[in-house]
């Protein structure tokens, strides 16, 4: 596998940043995949606000968000008006597909981890009701 040195390291951190932002938590909170995340109407109108705040951050602090798998972010996701940002929106689930390896199947770590500590919680009819208590609903 070929490898290669990204001279704009802050640039690619923040990319990675703003994708992980953006899908883990909703991946986790859902228990979907990034895919499904961003497919949904309602997660995917989250999922735009995380990554326009990241954009800004980013912009505020003077850093340039590198491209994710040849895709520039920036360029496709961010906003000032009601025109684009419904273009982003269109585009969220579709820019997901071309930057992530298998979006449809990818669920973020925590999800993974805490289904494996915790199984309880994702079993039909059970809530967590406080700390080791579980209650059937």
């Amino acid at each position: 596998m070929p490898v290669s040195l990204e001279a704009d390291f802050a640039g690619v951190r923040w990319s990675k940043l703003l994708i992980n932002a953006s899908f883990s938590g909703k991946s986790a909170v859902l228990g979907c995949t990034f895919g499904e995340a961003a497919k949904d109407r309602r997660s995917r109108a989250y999922v735009q606000r995380i990554i326009k705040e990241r954009i800004d951050a980013a912009r505020a602090e003077g850093v340039r968000i590198t491209p994710a798998q040849g895709k520039d972010i920036v360029k496709l996701l961010d906003y000032h008006g009601p025109v684009k940002r419904a273009i982003s929106s269109f585009i969220i689930p579709i820019a997901i597909n071309g930057a992530m390896a298998e979006p449809q199947v990818r669920r973020t770590d925590a999800l993974q981890q805490t289904r494996r500590e915790h199984p309880p919680w994702h079993r039909a009819g059970t809530l967590r009701a406080g700390v080791g208590e579980h209650r059937t609903v």
